[in-house]
């Protein structure tokens, strides 16, 4: 799923449960999850480019994704940061200097 389709799903996802009539601060809270998870799953399709996904992040955005479809907000929204986070960390690992033997005496 590209980010267009999942950003354009997940907005759907938000009005729907807006207009069925859900408190404005599970709806608040409903919109934080939501933009959580899709900003974790434009920084985990990044690291996967340049292939430096870490599984911790993929599984991760895999709970969120999961929590989010039950209504655990809270919990899809720190599952989605996290997921960030890890992403994030592999990409800035490859700007470790390589490992090489010798150059010792």
């Amino acid at each position: 799923m590209n980010k267009g389709t999942l950003v354009a799903f997940l907005t759907g996802l938000v009005l729907a449960t807006l207009t069925c009539g859900t408190s404005h601060a599970d709806a608040t809270e409903q919109a934080r999850a939501t933009a959580a998870v899709a900003a974790a799953h434009s920084a985990v399709e990044a690291a996967a480019q340049k292939r430096a996904l870490w599984t911790t992040a993929q599984e991760a955005l895999k709970q969120a994704e999961e929590a989010l479809a039950r209504h655990d907000y809270a919990a899809a929204e720190h599952l989605a940061r996290l997921a960030g986070e890890q992403a994030r960390l592999g990409i800035g690992q490859l700007e470790y200097p390589h490992f090489q033997l010798g150059g010792r005496e």
